[in-house]
Parts: structure tokens; C-alpha cells; sequence
């Protein structure tokens, strides 16, 4: 990514995404780049997201995406994880050791964030005003497109009205401010790494199958379509407009919605980031400790020296927004 896209031009980035910018280049993009490389006939990918935010029974906050090549019919793919994984990670007491080699050895790249638990955007001055800023900014961006942009004024337009809405709710100071700060978060990173893609490989269509969460499910009665969806297709337009000598033709971003009960018509395909969001939630990164043996089963055979398997943390302190990428060894205490 090219230098940070300030919040003056509407849809910008955050200070932590710089960070995490930094550190990815450093350990990370070599790995992500020749996954990529490997895989630079496949046109269409579905990114799959789980979360473990906000549990006070698991260690950490994570967030995990799976990035799968549309080369088989999703059936047989699903159907294919779930003879190997017939349930999700936290009713398994045994992990399927054909499973951990399928996913290894599958065309298939994870990458996971593990988040301060105490995160904030803003330390130094008030976060609501910096969301009511960058809400300002956004509306700016917004009527400007109206007018620059006529064969999209009806989505733009539309869009106006759902900034609006937020930025009353934003100023409002009974409003809860975590889940409007992790939907900043998270479309950042989601609207990135799609980016980083774009720029490796000459792809058509990135879609996003989120798991279902509250993150989706916000303000839903007003917003009517998921605020993230907004967030992450309007960045990721900015950030390809900002390498627009390198990115000829953007990939089209496409959404999956989780049904409201049930199964998910891709919830097999959720299953590889339950599986590795779920054993990062349960381990203790200070001590090197988890609580039970299935959570060792993972990182003892699919984490240590695994390219394909990328950890990072992020950290939002006070003092400063940092980055750095996990390693994981054998010594794990459990």
C-alpha cells in the first residue's frame, strides 16, 4: 500500500492500519504474495470471516479470514469439510487429523488478528468527535460523488442518508461506541487485504462471507443492508483509486448475508476460521498456555512454520498503534 490515505479525502484510513501495513510488508507480504503468485489463474475468491470478540471466558479478541479460490462448485467443498469436520471447533473434543492436513495442504491462505482487548481509535482526545470528523469527511466524499458520479447518484444518495443517521447516533452519548469502533476495524482490514490482493493478481470478483455477528446485524431496522458492506466496498474504491497506476480495473466486490436462524448456506466454509479464531480466542500469548488439548492439536499441527497461516496483533495503547506477526513453537503449555 502506498503512503496512508488521510480521513480529508473521505473514506481514509487509521493510524493502527499504517501499523499494520508496516509490519505485514515486513514478515508477512513475501508469504501472502507468492500464495497469490501460486494461484494467479483464479479469477473469483471468497474471503470467510469468524470473530471471538468480547467473550471475558476467552483470552483474546480475534478475527480470522480464510481466503478460498472459486475453482469447485462451494457444495463440494463444503461437503468435502464437513466429512472431516462435522462440528464446529467449541462442541469437538477431538480435531480430525485428515482435517488439519486438508487445510494445510489445500490452496487456501488464513490470516488472523488478535485485537487489545481495551482498544480505542482515539486516546489523546475525544473518540466520538473523531467519528463525527470522520462521519463529516465521508458526507463530503459522498456529495461530491452525487454530483461527479450521476450513473451511481441513486446509491451515493442513499448512502448520505445512512451517514446521516449515523453521525445522530454517533453524537448521541448514549450510544454505545464498540460496535461502531470494531465495523471501522474490521472493514479497514477487510477492505486492505483486498487491496493487497488486487494489486498481486488480476482478479474479477473478492467476496466477503462474514460469519453471523453483531457487527452485521447493527442498527438493521435503519441501516437495512449492513453498514461494514458500505465501509469496506467505499475504502477499498479509494484505496484502488490511490494505486490507480498499478490497478487497471478493480475487482467487484460481492457480500454474502447470513441467514437470521439456522445454518448458513456457507457455514462449512466458516468452519476453517472457527477452527483457527477459535484456538487463538483460547491462547494465552504471555504464558503460552491453553485450556485444552484439541487447542494444542492445532497449534502443535497446524500453526509452527505454516506460511499459508498468518497471526498478527495488533495493539492500541495510549502510547502508541503497533503491530507485530505471532511465531508459534512446540512448547505450548496445556
Amino acid at each position: 500500500m502506498k503512503e496512508p490515505i488521510s480521513a480529508e479525502f473521505g473514506f481514509g484510513i487509521h493510524y493502527f492500519l499504517a501499523s499494520f501495513n508496516d509490519t505485514f510488508y515486513k514478515s508477512a507480504y513475501k508469504d501472502f504474495k507468492q500464495f497469490f503468485v501460486d494461484n494467479k489463474d483464479v479469477k473469483k475468491w471468497m474471503i470467510c470471516s469468524d470473530y471471538a470478540i468480547g467473550d471475558k471466558n476467552k483470552k483474546n479478541d480475534v478475527v480470522t479470514f480464510t481466503f478460498y479460490p472459486y475453482i469447485v462448485d462451494h457444495g463440494l467443498l463444503s461437503n468435502m469439510i464437513k466429512s472431516l469436520a462435522k462440528k464446529d471447533l467449541k462442541n469437538t473434543r477431538d480435531i480430525n487429523k485428515d482435517f488439519l492436513t486438508f487445510i494445510k495442504e489445500a490452496p487456501i491462505l488464513n490470516i488472523s488478528v488478535i485485537l487489545s482487548r481495551k482498544r480505542k481509535l482515539e486516546y489523546l482526545s475525544d473518540e466520538r468527535g473523531l467519528f463525527i470528523i470522520s462521519i463529516d469527511k465521508i458526507l463530503e466524499q459522498l456529495n461530491y460523488w452525487v454530483v461527479s458520479t450521476p450513473e451511481n447518484k441513486e446509491y451515493f444518495e442513499k448512502l448520505v442518508k445512512k451517514m446521516n443517521k449515523l453521525k445522530i447516533l454517533v453524537k448521541s452519548p448514549s450510544t454505545n461506541l464498540k460496535i461502531i469502533r470494531d465495523i471501522e476495524i474490521i472493514s479497514q482490514l477487510v477492505a486492505y487485504l483486498c487491496l493487497e490482493i488486487s494489486l498481486i493478481s488480476d482478479v474479477d470478483i473478492l467476496g466477503w462471507f462474514s460469519d453471523r455477528d453483531k457487527l452485521l446485524e447493527y442498527k438493521k431496522s435503519s441501516f437495512r443492508e449492513p453498514l461494514i458492506f458500505d465501509f469496506i466496498g467505499n475504502l477499498y474504491h479509494v484505496l484502488c483509486e490511490n494505486h490507480s497506476d498499478t490497478i487497471d480495473l478493480k475487482a467487484k466486490l460481492v457480500y454474502g448475508i447470513p441467514e437470521q436462524e439456522g445454518a448458513i448456506w456457507y457455514d462449512e466454509l466458516n468452519k476453517i476460521p472457527d477452527y483457527i479464531c477459535g484456538t487463538l480466542a483460547d491462547y494465552d500469548i504471555q504464558k503460552n498456555e491453553i485450556s485444552h488439548q484439541k487447542f494444542n492439536t492445532m497449534l502443535t499441527s497446524f500453526f509452527i512454520n505454516n506460511p499459508k497461516n498468518l497471526v498478527f496483533k495488533l495493539n492500541f495503547s495510549k502510547k502508541e498503534f503497533s503491530a507485530q506477526k505471532l511465531f508459534f513453537y512446540e512448547n505450548t503449555k496445556g
